[in-house]
C-alpha cells in the first residue's frame, strides 16, 4: 500500500472546545437569529478552500486530516507526530504528519493535511496517534482529530482532550464520534441559548465565554459559547446558540456563566440570558445586569425564572395584558416627537422576561397622539389590531430610548416600599427615583417615589399603586442622577403587598450613578420572598436621635456612628447617624438626627457603636436621647463611657439600658472569678476579653486587665465589672487576643460571676484549651450557665459549620482579621455576637471552613453580617459567598456576596449584611455533635506521633470511621486532647473501636481513656482503656475495643476473647501465602475487619492445616455471619477454605459456632453463615 500525505496549511479558525474533559456530552453550533438551522452541514465544518498544490492522482482516495491542539499553556509540541487510520476495509499504516519550513502543532492551532491512499478504508473504526518524544517541548495536549473522506464527504471526529507525554503515555487509540450522532439520537435535547450584552460603552467582551446549566435532573457540564467567523458578545447585541445535550436537565434552576479574561477588552456587561428547551418549549430567563471583570468577578451564578405557559383567546391575544416597547432610533432629545420607532411586541407576563414575537416599524410618531393609541399586536399565527383602554405615555429623562405601554384594567393595590441607602460617602441622593415592579401576572407601571431625598444610611418607606401582579419577579429601579453629587448606593428594598400581606426582599448593593460603579442609573434586580414580621406588622414612624458628647479632653469622634434600637416588639436595622455638615460628635456638642424606621414599640435598650475610622475615632459619649415624634415620648440612655479601641476597656460598642429617675438601680456590679487550669503551660499573658449575656441584654465586650499575677497556672484571678442590669446571666463569651509574648496559650477551668447586689453566683465551666496549637485550635469560647439553681439541666451548645469562599481575582485574599455575626431565632433578630474567625487563611481562590459553637439555636438564619478589621499588609478582600450549616437542624444555607470588603475598592465598605439565596437552601440528615476528649497515659513512652482512628457503636447503629489527625501536637505523654466530631444518630453508645497507624517512628501509644460528650444533651460517656496500642508492648495489638459507661448504660458489655479456628482444605494447592482477614458479626455489633495473626511461628493456611487465632472484642452477642477476605499476592492464586469455628474462650465448647465454606476463594470477600444444628 502506498500512502502520501500533503500539507494544506493551517486551519482558518482556532479549534473550539469545552473545558470539560468529556466534550461528547455537548455539541454547540451558532444559530443566526431569527432563522434557525436544525442541522450543520458537515462540509462546512471540515472543508476549507485548498491551498494551490499539485493535482491529486484520480486513482487515489483522499482523506483530509485536521489535528486540533489544546489552548492552554504548554499545549503545543515539537515532537514528530505519527498517525494510523483503521477502517472496515483496511488501514493506512503509520504515517508522519509533517511539512517542511512549517511550525506544526502549536497551542490553539488546527493543522490540516491531505492523505492520499490507494484504497478506500470504508467506515473508520479507530485512529492511532502518537509522537516520538523528541524536541525541546515534547509534551502535547491533543484536543481532537477530524478525518474526512473527500470522495464521500463522510466525516469522523476522534475526541481526545488528553496529554500525550511520558507521564500519561505518548500514544492514544481513539474511536470515532459521528458529528451527526446527536441529531440522530432521539434522547438528545436541544436548548436555545440567547445571551444579551449590555448597551453601555465598553459592554462587549473579546474573552471566551462558558456556561454551565443546572437542572432538577443534572447539569450540562461546562460549555463554550462560540462560533466561526462571528464577533460575539458585542455591545447591545443578542447572540443565539443551539446547545445539544444527551439528556433533558428538567426544570432549570441555575446558570453559571463566566469568561476567561482573555482578549484585549475582557470586561463584559452581561444583561441577561434566555434559555429555551426546544423539545418542551419551556423557557427560562436569567437576569444578571452586572459586570463580569476582575474587579467584580468573572463568574456569576444566576437563578432561573421560568416563563409560565399561556393560552391564546379567539382573537389570537392572551387574556392577560400585552406589553409594548417603543425603541427610539433617532431624535430622542425631543420628548414629544420621535422621528423613527421600532415597535417590538412581546408575549404577556413581562417585557423583561418575554420573548419577542414580531417587529414593526413606524416611520414617524407624535407622542401627543398616544393617549388613545391603536397598536398592532402580534400572536403566534396572525397580527390583529388591538385597542388599548387608556395608556397615558410619558418620557422620563432616563428612559429616552424606550416607553412601556401597559393596559390597566385591574384593581388598585397598594405596595409599601422600604428602601435602604448605603452608609458610604456620597451614597445618598436628592434625585428623582423611579421604580417598576414586574410580577408573575403583570407589572406595576413605573412611578416616581414620593420622597424628598435618600440620605446616606437612611431607611425610607414609600408607597406606590398598581394592579395585582402576583408573585414579584424583579424590580426596575431608575434615577435621574446626572450630577456627581447625586450618586446613589442602593443596599436593598423590601416590598410589601398591602392586600395579600406578601413581602419580597430585593438585594441590590449597587451604585446608580453615571460617575460610580458601572456607570448606569437604570437597573433590574431580582426579587425573592421574605418572611419577617418586622415589615409585615410594623408601621413606620419618625424618630429624633440626639447624642451628647462629653466635655473631657479628646472626647470628640471622627468615626461613623451607628445605632440599633431594641423595643418590646422588634429590633430596628442598624441606623447610620450621618453627619451632613461635617461638624458632628465634637467635644461638648449635642447632635440631633431625624430618621424614619419601623415602630419597635416601647424602647428598652440601644446598641451604639462606631467603625473606628478617621484620624480621631475615640469617642466619649455621655448619653443618647431618642424621641418618638409620633407620641412625643422621650427615652434617655446614659453611657458616660469611652467608645475607643485605645482607651477605657477598649470597646467600641456599648449596650445602653433605658435610664429613669432611679437610674442607679439599673446599674449592677459584678465580680468575675477566673480559674486557670493546673496543666503544664496553662497560664497566659495574652489580653483576655469577656462578654455577658442576660435576660435583659448583653454587656458588650470588656477587657479583663491582665496583671502580673493574673491567669497563672492553677490560680484564681478576680475582676470587677459595672454594667447596666442584665437580669439572670445565661451565657458568656470569653476569648484572648493570642498576642502574649511568653505563652499565649491558656487552659480555662471555669468562670464564676457574682452579682454584688443580690449575691447570686453564676458558674460557667470550660475545662478546655483556648489555644491555636492545642485542642481544637480555638481561642474563643461560648459558655452556658452550669448552675442547677436556674435550670434543671445544663443548656446545650449548638454547632455550626461556616464556609467562607474568597474570590479568584488579583489580590482577592486578605491579611485582616475576619469576623461574622449570625442572626436568627424565632423572630429572626437574635444575634450570635461578633465571632472572630481567627484560624482562617482567606487566600485567593480558596475556601476556609470553621466550626462555631453557640449556646443559641439560630438556624435557620435570617441574615448574617461579615467584615474585617482592615488591619494587615493587604486587608482588601473579595468575598464570594458564605455557607452556613447547622448540625442540629440539618439546614444548610447559602449567602452570596461577590463584592469587595475594602477601603480602596468598590463602595469602600469593610462590613456587609448578606441575605440567603433561598433556592439553594438544603436540608441535610441531622448529625449528632460530639466533644471527644483523649487522655494519654503517663507511662514512659506513652505518647505517639501516629494518627488515631475510631468507630463509635450505639444501640441504633455505628458511625463512619472518624479520624483524629496528629499534626505533631497531640497525644503526647500525659496530654489531654479535645476534638469536635459529628456522627449519624447512633443512639446510646455501647462501645468504641480505636486504633493507630503502624507506619510512624513512634507508633506505640498508652491510652488511659476516651470521653464522648453529646453536645445536644450534654451527656458524657467514658471508655476506659489503660492499655497499650503497640506492636512492642502488651500483647502487640494496635487495635482495641472498649465498652461504654455512662447515662442509660446499666451493665456495660464485657471484653471477650474469641477463639477462631480456620480449616484449610486438603485439595491440591489448597494453601495460600496471602494475608487473610475476618469480620465477625453478632446481634450486638461487629468486630471490624481483623487480619488473622498468630503468635506461633510457622506458615499459616497450609494444605490440610488448622490455624488457631484469638480476637479481642466487646461482646458481640449471638453470631450470625462471618466475612472472610483473601488478599492474593500472585495473580491467579486461590485458597481452599473448608470451615471456620468461633467461640468465646471463656465459654463451654457447646457454644461453638461453625461456618462452612468448602469452596475456593480468590482475591475477593466471601460471606459465611452459621451451620444450623
Amino acid at each position: 500500500m502506498v500512502s502520501v500525505i500533503r500539507y494544506r496549511g493551517y486551519g482558518i479558525h482556532r479549534a473550539t472546545r469545552a473545558r470539560t474533559p468529556s466534550p461528547e456530552r455537548n455539541h454547540i453550533r451558532q444559530l443566526e437569529p431569527p432563522k434557525r438551522r436544525p442541522h450543520i452541514d458537515l462540509s462546512s465544518i471540515v472543508l476549507e478552500t485548498d491551498i494551490p498544490g499539485p493535482e491529486p492522482d484520480p486513482a487515489m482516495v483522499q482523506y483530509e486530516i485536521r489535528v486540533a491542539t489544546g489552548d492552554i499553556y504548554g499545549a503545543g509540541t515539537d515532537a514528530n507526530v505519527y498517525i494510523s487510520v483503521f477502517g472496515t476495509s483496511g488501514e493506512s499504516g503509520k504515517l508522519q504528519l509533517t511539512k517542511k519550513y512549517t511550525n506544526l502543532f502549536e497551542r490553539g492551532r488546527t493543522d490540516c493535511f491531505i492523505m492520499d491512499l490507494p484504497d478506500d478504508l470504508g467506515e473508520l473504526t479507530k485512529l492511532r496517534i502518537e509522537h516520538d518524544d523528541s524536541g525541546f517541548g515534547a509534551a502535547w495536549l491533543l484536543d481532537c482529530v477530524h478525518v474526512t473522506n473527500l470522495k464521500t464527504l463522510v466525516s469522523n471526529v476522534f475526541l481526545c482532550n488528553e496529554w500525550l507525554d511520558n507521564e500519561h503515555g505518548t500514544l492514544r487509540d481513539l474511536t470515532p464520534l459521528q458529528i451527526g450522532s446527536f441529531e440522530d439520537d432521539p434522547n438528545t435535547v436541544q436548548y436555545e441559548v440567547r445571551v444579551a450584552t449590555g448597551d453601555t460603552f465598553g459592554a462587549g467582551t473579546d474573552a471566551n465565554v462558558y456556561i454551565l446549566l443546572f437542572g432538577t435532573t443534572g447539569d450540562s457540564g461546562i460549555i463554550q459559547l462560540t462560533t466561526k467567523y462571528t464577533n460575539l458578545f458585542e455591545r447591545g447585541k443578542t447572540d443565539c446558540f443551539i446547545v445539544d445535550l444527551p439528556a433533558d436537565l428538567g426544570e432549570l434552576t441555575k446558570l453559571r456563566i463566566e469568561h476567561d479574561d482573555s482578549g484585549f477588552g475582557a470586561a463584559w456587561l452581561l444583561d441577561s440570558v434566555f434559555i429555551t428547551n426546544l423539545k418542551t418549549e419551556v423557557a427560562h430567563v436569567f437576569i444578571c445586569n452586572e459586570w463580569l471583570d476582575n474587579e467584580h468577578g468573572r463568574s456569576r451564578d444566576l437563578r432561573a425564572i421560568p416563563e409560565d405557559s399561556y393560552d391564546d383567546d379567539d382573537t389570537g391575544l392572551s387574556s392577560l395584558n400585552w406589553i409594548c416597547c417603543l425603541y427610539s432610533i433617532d431624535d430622542w432629545r425631543n420628548p414629544c416627537v420621535i422621528n423613527s420607532i421600532n415597535l417590538l411586541m412581546y408575549r404577556p407576563r413581562s417585557a423583561y422576561y418575554a420573548r419577542p414575537t414580531k417587529l414593526f416599524h413606524v416611520p414617524k410618531v407624535d407622542m401627543n397622539d398616544f393617549f388613545q393609541p391603536q397598536i398592532l399586536a402580534a400572536s403566534k399565527t396572525n397580527v390583529n389590531r388591538h385597542q388599548f383602554k387608556s395608556s397615558a405615555c410619558d418620557l422620563p429623562h432616563l428612559s429616552r430610548k424606550k416607553v412601556f405601554l401597559n393596559e390597566n384594567g385591574s384593581a388598585r393595590i397598594d405596595y409599601e416600599l422600604t428602601v435602604r441607602t448605603g452608609h458610604q460617602e456620597l451614597a445618598g441622593t436628592t434625585a428623582n427615583v423611579y421604580m417598576k415592579l414586574i410580577g408573575k401576572y403583570g407589572t406595576v407601571p413605573k412611578q416616581r417615589l414620593k420622597t424628598m431625598c435618600f440620605p446616606p444610611g437612611s431607611v425610607r418607606i414609600c408607597k406606590i399603586h398598581g394592579p395585582e401582579i402576583g408573585d414579584l419577579k424583579c424590580v426596575l429601579v431608575e434615577s435621574d442622577a446626572f450630577d456627581e453629587k447625586d450618586c446613589w448606593f442602593l443596599v436593598d428594598i423590601l416590598i410589601h403587598n398591602c392586600n395579600t400581606n406578601q413581602t419580597w426582599h430585593i438585594p441590590c448593593h449597587s451604585w446608580l450613578s453615571l460617575w460610580r460603579g458601572d456607570g448606569r442609573v437604570s437597573k433590574f434586580f431580582p426579587a425573592k420572598s421574605y418572611q419577617s414580621p418586622h415589615f409585615t406588622e410594623v408601621n413606620s414612624i419618625d424618630y429624633e436621635i440626639t447624642t451628647v458628647t462629653g466635655t473631657i479632653a479628646m472626647a470628640g469622634c471622627s468615626a461613623n456612628i451607628f445605632v440599633t434600637v431594641y423595643g418590646e416588639k422588634f429590633v430596628s436595622p442598624k441606623i447610620h447617624l450621618v453627619c451632613n455638615d461635617g461638624d458632628c460628635f465634637r467635644r461638648g456638642k449635642k447632635d440631633s438626627f431625624f430618621v424614619r424606621g419601623p415602630n419597635v414599640g416601647y424602647l428598652k435598650q440601644i446598641k451604639i457603636e462606631h467603625d473606628n475610622s478617621g484620624n480621631s475615632p475615640s469617642w466619649y459619649l455621655e448619653k443618647v436621647i431618642i424621641t418618638d415624634l409620633e407620641k412625643s415620648k422621650m427615652y434617655t440612655f446614659s453611657c458616660n463611657n469611652w467608645l475607643a479601641a485605645d482607651k477605657g476597656d477598649t470597646s467600641i460598642t456599648r449596650y445602653l439600658r433605658l435610664s429613669n429617675e432611679t437610674a442607679e438601680n439599673d446599674v449592677e456590679n459584678y465580680r468575675i472569678d477566673v480559674l486557670t487550669g493546673s496543666q503544664l503551660g496553662a497560664e497566659t499573658d495574652s489580653k483576655v476579653y469577656i462578654s455577658l449575656f442576660g435576660q435583659y441584654g448583653e454587656s458588650g465586650e470588656h477587657i479583663l486587665e491582665n496583671g502580673i499575677n493574673s491567669f497563672q497556672q492553677g490560680s484564681l484571678s478576680q475582676f470587677f465589672l459595672t454594667t447596666p442590669s442584665l437580669g439572670t446571666i445565661r451565657r458568656i463569651k470569653i476569648r484572648h487576643d493570642n498576642n502574649g509574648l511568653v505563652n499565649p496559650s491558656w487552659f480555662l477551668e471555669k468562670v464564676s460571676i457574682e452579682n454584688m447586689k443580690t449575691n447570686t453566683i453564676y458558674d460557667f465551666h470550660c475545662h478546655r484549651w483556648l489555644c491555636e496549637t492545642r485542642g481544637d485550635g480555638k481561642i474563643e469560647r461560648h459558655l452556658v450557665l452550669h448552675s442547677t439553681e436556674f435550670c434543671e439541666s445544663t443548656l446545650p451548645v449548638y454547632l455550626y459549620t461556616v464556609k467562607i469562599s474568597t474570590g479568584e481575582m488579583t489580590n482577592a485574599g486578605t491579611t485582616a482579621s475576619v469576623f461574622i455575626i449570625l442572626y436568627g431565632g424565632i423572630d429572626g433578630q437574635e444575634s450570635s455576637g461578633k465571632i472572630w474567625l481567627t484560624r482562617g487563611k482567606f487566600k485567593r481562590g480558596c475556601s476556609d471552613v470553621f466550626d462555631v459553637e453557640l449556646p443559641a439555636l439560630l438556624s435557620p438564619l435570617s441574615r448574617l453580617a461579615v467584615g474585617h478589621d482592615n488591619i494587615g499588609t493587604s486587608p482588601s478582600w473579595y468575598l464570594v459567598s458564605v455557607a452556613i450549616s447547622c448540625l442540629d437542624t440539618g439546614i444548610e444555607q447559602f449567602f452570596p456576596c461577590r463584592q469587595w470588603l475594602a477601603r480602596s475598592q468598590g463602595d469602600r465598605a469593610i462590613c456587609r449584611e448578606l441575605y440567603e439565596d433561598i433556592k439553594l437552601q438544603r436540608s441535610r440528615k441531622k448529625l449528632i455533635p460530639w466533644m471527644v476528649t483523649i487522655y494519654t497515659g503517663c507511662k514512659i513512652g506513652s505518647g505517639t506521633d501516629s494518627d488515631v482512628h475510631l468507630i463509635l457503636y450505639g444501640n441504633k447503629g455505628k458511625s463512619n470511621q472518624l479520624n483524629l489527625w496528629n499534626l505533631g501536637k497531640n497525644f503526647h505523654l500525659g496530654a489531654t486532647d479535645q476534638f469536635q466530631l459529628a456522627t449519624n444518630d447512633i443512639g446510646i453508645p455501647t462501645k468504641i473501636r480505636i486504633w493507630v497507624n503502624d507506619d510512624n517512628i513512634v507508633s506505640g501509644w498508652y491510652l488511659e481513656k476516651v470521653e464522648f460528650c453529646n453536645k445536644l444533651t450534654m451527656q458524657t460517656y467514658i471508655f476506659y482503656s489503660n492499655r497499650w496500642l503497640s506492636k512492642t508492648e502488651d500483647d502487640g495489638r494496635i487495635l482495641r475495643e472498649f465498652p461504654a459507661e455512662g447515662p442509660g448504660i446499666h451493665n456495660p458489655f464485657p471484653i471477650v476473647q474469641y477463639s477462631t479456628m480456620v480449616y484449610t482444605g486438603s485439595e491440591c494447592n489448597a494453601g495460600s501465602t496471602a494475608n487473610v482477614s475476618i469480620c465477625i458479626y453478632g446481634d450486638l455489633g461487629d468486630s471490624g475487619e481483623r487480619v488473622l495473626q498468630s503468635a506461633n511461628e510457622g506458615s499459616k493456611f497450609e494444605k490440610d492445616q488448622v490455624d488457631e487465632f484469638s480476637l479481642e472484642a466487646v461482646y458481640l452477642g449471638n453470631l450470625y455471619q462471618v466475612t472472610i477476605k483473601h488478599g492474593t499476592l500472585r495473580s491467579g492464586e486461590e485458597w481452599y477454605l473448608e470451615k471456620i469455628i468461633i467461640w468465646p474462650s471463656d465459654k463451654e465448647p457447646q457454644t461453638k459456632t461453625i461456618f462452612l465454606c468448602n469452596s475456593w476463594i480468590n482475591n475477593e470477600e466471601k460471606d459465611l453463615f452459621p451451620l444450623k444444628t
